[in-house]
């Protein structure tokens, strides 16, 4: 065989060649991501019980858990750590173990222990790690020209729409910053004097603030959709939202038992970027979706948002996947390339 690739220079460059270049067609229709689409037979239990000490919540809440978790097939080991307010149980299974079908008997056994829990414990939340459920981007927001109290809820109205179009984008969050909120700040002794409950005066609120579509209307060969809108339009309507009568029937609002106020809610997170205070948006792939395409989706989208709203905020990319990935595939391409230098010399020489 190598007598006959020795003696047919010609036939054997045009094979090389031929397999180098179905080489490379078939690296560009690769997807590309950071880490290998690994499933972890692992799964992660969080449950809380606010303002409960440790020792509390191991005897009343991790003990129970990792007792009904152990009967869950392919069970390695559980590990648990019970800390102020918080049981956290870790549950890896034997590899091989489909970690879906292991995912749901997981559920079905914390909704058989959750009547045997204190009632006060929150529902418990199933983690299931992913190594590609990182960020693929990381973008801070800067202000320049609105205040940053009003940055979060202009990206909400204005910019966030535009990234959820991008293919392959799953999700947005924000970091830092204000974030609106509606305070009711009700006066116990006007609820007591005019015997309106708590409960009641919330689910008036609620009943009063409400929209949904009521169906479509054919006009000829147009269909308009129709929606019942319910909604606040401002704080003042919702002080003059009637929450109870009087003995006489007189209503009585919002207003009269308590004060709204449009604030902010208290502030968890603050984001800065060279000792400027900016929001920080975190931006997650769909899965499946080639991360190296997505990312650079969003550098031209972001380099259009700042022509169109540059005289308000400024985006400037953090973090970005992308760049790892096409690093680590340059220099995959550059030893690939330094092979086909020296396999192709070789071949020459002899």
């Amino acid at each position: 065989m190598i007598e006959f690739f020795l003696r047919r220079k010609v036939t054997t460059l045009v094979v090389f060649f031929l397999l180098v270049l179905f080489g490379y067609v078939g690296l560009t229709k690769l997807k590309m991501e950071l880490l290998p689409d690994v499933s972890f037979p692992s799964l992660t239990i969080v449950t809380v019980y606010n303002n409960v000490a440790p020792t509390e919540i191991e005897s009343l809440v991790t003990k129970p858990i990792e007792e009904i978790l152990s009967s869950v097939g392919g069970v390695d080991r559980i590990l648990s750590e019970s800390i102020e307010g918080i049981s956290i149980v870790t549950v890896r299974f034997r590899w091989g173990t489909e970690i879906d079908q292991a995912l749901i008997q997981v559920r079905e056994k914390l909704d058989l222990v959750k009547g045997s829990l204190p009632q006060d414990v929150k529902k418990s939340i199933v983690i299931r790690f992913d190594p590609n459920s990182a960020p693929i981007m990381q973008i801070a927001v800067k202000t320049n020209g609105i205040d940053l109290k009003d940055v979060r809820l202009f990206l909400r109205k204005n910019v966030i729409p535009y990234f959820e179009r991008v293919d392959g984008v799953a999700a947005i969050s924000l970091s830092g910053g204000f974030e609106r909120q509606i305070q009711v700040n009700v006066d116990k002794g006007r609820l007591e004097a005019h015997n309106i409950r708590i409960q009641d005066l919330v689910n008036q609120i609620d009943s009063s603030n409400f929209g949904f579509p009521a169906g479509n209307v054919r006009e000829g060969d147009k269909e308009i959709l129709v929606r019942t809108d319910g909604l606040f339009p401002s704080v003042n309507s919702i002080e003059n939202t009637v929450v109870g009568v009087t003995k006489a029937g007189v209503p009585i609002y919002l207003g009269t038992v308590g004060d709204v106020k449009d604030t902010f809610k208290e502030r968890t997170s603050i984001s800065g970027l060279m000792d400027e205070e900016c929001i920080s948006m975190i931006l997650k792939k769909e899965s499946g979706k080639n991360t190296v395409s997505v990312a650079s989706d969003l550098r031209d989208l972001i380099g259009e948002l700042n022509e169109k709203f540059g005289d308000k905020i400024r985006f400037q990319i953090i973090s970005d996947q992308s760049i790892l990935i096409e690093d680590s595939i340059a220099s995959v391409a550059w030893a690939g390339i330094l092979a086909v230098i020296i396999c192709y010399c070789v071949l020459s020489f002899f």
